[in-house]
């Protein structure tokens, strides 16, 4: 996976991330920074939707380390509504 090294920490690339899910060997694992970035939500907010059950649950790999699996982010994006930009009909009074 490409990564970015700043100052700071190291980033992953989300179109990196993007190339991996659209594999046929979606099988990885992809950590919290990454499927925030991924799927442009905020951590706080993956929780949320975890706990609603609208968002695929992490696993624990180790004592520290929370993962989630590739195919279940996949299927979640694969998952979204369609948003439809059909011009709306004109009402006539």
């Amino acid at each position: 996976m490409s990564q970015i090294k700043t100052k700071s920490k190291t980033v992953i690339k989300p179109s990196q991330v993007l190339e991996q899910l659209r594999s046929k060997k979606s099988q990885g694992l992809l950590s919290s920074q990454q499927v925030q970035e991924l799927v442009n939500l905020s951590r706080i907010e993956i929780y949320r939707r975890v706990r609603k059950g609208t968002f695929p649950a992490p696993k624990q790999q180790g004592l520290r380390n929370i993962v989630w699996v590739v195919s279940d982010i996949n299927r979640w994006i694969e998952d979204l509504p369609t948003v439809s930009y059909a011009p709306k009909k004109a009402v006539t009074k």
